[in-house]
């Protein structure tokens, strides 16, 4: 993490990382915002906020699997910084023109804040009227998951999170089904080695499929009250649906390259891209598809995998395109 008061990181690494983000956004390419969005994140410095927001507010060209790539990298910043981080998570989940999926991201990432019973009711009320079956399936879950927090440093909390789960007018079988956005935060402890863990599993659910197209997993060791090891991880892929057909097209190909290679003689002189350009073939064009994986093992670092293949606008090229 970085120092408030060290002043490299906001007068000369900031600037340097704005200015390619923005270069990148004005050129279109996502590989390099989703790293440019991560390398920020990184950081864990509250300027970053200022950088961020143009994009979440619609100022600058952002994709939606973009925003949401934002909300995630904000994580850590929010363990440090939360009163900030929680007002910005705040104003994207309250915005109900953002898409869901980086609204429920949003809301996982103000319940990491702890916020009070203030807010928490707040959420509550607007879960009871809320449209979108992601949004009020991701805040019944954690206000129902919190409410059963044991450890004494969560004892309050607990409390805020029960007296808000009140407010909530769910029928048992109004409630949403395991394929909506939603998070449960549980506990363990043992008191006789005074040691405690805790889990925060979240997904954002599918429109085209029942499969997630983003999970997140994160486990806290509480060591005497000094929490001293982190297990973070996510994936996250713009659509599951193209994903699948990214990969079903990727073995086609492979295949087909297979059983059509040329023997004896010049063999090797046209390839399969070729023949379809002499032949003015057309196929159909698809998505691009963006996706992020990221795991962070105790103190081992981050290990950040950001992906969005150029391959996927028509026959993607090769397996390492993804």
């Amino acid at each position: 993490m970085a120092p408030e008061n060290y002043r490299i990181v906001p007068d000369k690494v900031i600037p340097f990382l704005e200015k390619e983000l923005k270069s990148a956004s004005k050129d279109g390419d996502s590989h390099r915002m989703l790293v440019y969005i991560r390398a920020l994140g990184l950081l864990n410095h509250p300027a970053i906020l200022k950088v961020y927001e143009p994009y979440l507010e619609y100022e600058r060209n952002s994709t939606e699997f973009q925003r949401l790539a934002i909300i995630v990298a904000l994580q850590k910043l929010g363990f440090y910084y939360p009163k900030l981080t929680r007002a910005l998570y705040y104003n994207v989940y309250g915005n109900s023109a953002e898409r869901y999926e980086v609204r429920a991201a949003a809301i996982f990432g103000i319940m990491r804040t702890y916020p009070d019973s203030v807010l928490l009711q707040r959420m509550a009320e607007t879960a009871n009227v809320e449209s979108s079956k992601h949004i009020s399936a991701a805040i019944r879950t954690a206000l129902e998951s919190c409410a059963e927090l044991d450890h004494p440093e969560d004892r309050e909390f607990a409390d805020d999170c029960e007296a808000a789960r009140q407010i909530l007018h769910f029928d048992e079988e109004d409630r949403e089904g395991y394929q909506f956005s939603r998070t449960t935060i549980q506990d363990w402890i043992s008191d006789e080695m005074n040691l405690a863990y805790k889990m925060q599993s979240s997904h954002v659910g599918s429109e085209d499929s029942l499969i997630p197209k983003s999970m997140f997993l994160r486990i806290t060791k509480n060591l005497g009250g000094y929490k001293n090891r982190w297990n973070d991880y996510h994936a996250m892929v713009s659509s599951v649906d193209e994903l699948f057909t990214l990969t079903r097209n990727i073995y086609k190909r492979e295949v087909k390259e297979k059983k059509y290679q040329p023997v004896g003689k010049g063999a090797g002189k046209f390839s399969i891209d070729q023949i379809e350009d002499m032949l003015n073939l057309q196929t159909d064009e698809r998505e691009e598809i963006e996706g992020e994986f990221e795991s962070r093992l105790g103190n081992s670092g981050h290990r950040g995998h950001p992906r969005a293949p150029e391959g996927t606008q028509g026959h993607p090229r090769a397996p390492e395109d993804f």
